[in-house]
């Protein structure tokens, strides 16, 4: 059966553990258009509900940290987003439970519309902005839970300055 929500390449923001989240929430968003769809009983769609906010929850909080780290000038903005959207998912399932066919087409394509429009636009700036600020980020790991990926321009380049980040690697590897 054809998946409601496709995965693209598009989605791809090139922070893999970001772009996996955004793969496993696609897969989420796809489960529980499935369950709506097949009207199977409300506890069903309701623990799918429940997965969808406890992973947009993980998954949100994963991405702020990351603009923390980097200082993304628009975390703020990025951020309320996020919690903007998290609201409406609790919404949805307060809705769903006396919902019309109607409704779960309307929350079905709101999921799917906001999850494309905030992926390929706001994810996609803030993945360039971390992706250039990581290039002259000579940290490796913190004790922040987030460990940064030695960035691979470094990694490659010849001349003192990638001699210097590749022996910095191997020390702190």
């Amino acid at each position: 059966m054809k998946n409601f929500l496709n995965w693209s390449q598009a989605f791809n923001v090139g922070i893999e553990e970001i772009d996996q989240q955004h793969q496993n929430l696609a897969d989420i968003v796809n489960g529980l258009y499935l369950q709506m769809k097949s009207h199977t009983e409300s506890d069903g769609v309701g623990f799918s509900f429940d997965k969808l906010d406890e992973y947009i929850r993980v998954h949100f909080s994963t991405e702020e940290k990351w603009m923390v780290r980097y200082a993304y000038p628009d975390y703020l903005k990025h951020k309320k987003l996020h919690l903007d959207f998290a609201k409406k998912v609790l919404e949805f399932k307060d809705i769903y439970a006396s919902s019309s066919e109607e409704k779960l087409v309307d929350l079905a394509g709101f999921l799917k519309n906001w999850f494309t429009e905030h992926v390929v636009f706001e994810d996609h700036k803030f993945g360039e902005y971390l992706k250039t600020h990581m290039r002259f980020n000579l940290v490796i790991g913190d004790n922040s839970g987030l460990t940064a990926a030695a960035p691979e321009i470094l990694l490659k380049k010849s001349g003192f300055a990638g001699k210097l980040f590749q022996k910095i690697a191997r020390y702190k590897g």
